[in-house]
């Protein structure tokens, strides 16, 4: 994303955001998605935005070809084994619709991977895009077939 001038973020998952919630009484806590939506943007948003019951998905985005191959060829980097099962999470991300809430972990291990691979050659790229790595176009996969 950083390479198209873009950066994702999840501001609602900020630690500061979260230790604040946490640290809310049980019965100030919100009760649901149309409670934290009113008081976080109530004076922002139309009612109908704030009620709504459905929620656009863009799995299938993240979940393409290249992902797929990324997941199946993953070695583990970027994802704490204390706290993830690795091959759980691999099978999340090669369902045939994996659930939105691994693919953040599955950016992750695409970051440790481009990582990786900064490291062992000072010649690779320092943000080479996901399609270069599933490729093999890359210095961690030269040798390899994509």
């Amino acid at each position: 994303a950083a390479d198209a001038g873009a950066a994702v973020a999840h501001p609602l998952l900020h630690p500061r955001v979260l230790a604040a919630l946490a640290a809310l009484p049980p019965e100030r806590r919100f009760r649901g998605r149309t409670a934290a939506m009113a008081a976080l943007a109530g004076d922002l948003l139309p009612e109908a935005v704030l009620r709504r019951g459905t929620k656009a998905g863009f799995g299938a985005v993240f979940a393409a070809d290249h992902a797929r191959a990324l997941a199946t060829r993953w070695d583990g980097a970027g994802v704490d084994a204390a706290l993830v099962d690795r091959e759980r999470l691999r099978r999340a991300w090669l369902a045939p619709a994996p659930d939105p809430r691994a693919l953040t972990a599955l950016q992750s291990a695409w970051l440790a991977k481009a990582c990786q691979a900064e490291t062992r050659s000072s010649s690779a790229p320092a943000a080479a895009s996901i399609d270069d790595h599933v490729r093999g176009r890359d210095s961690s996969h030269a040798g390899r077939p994509a």
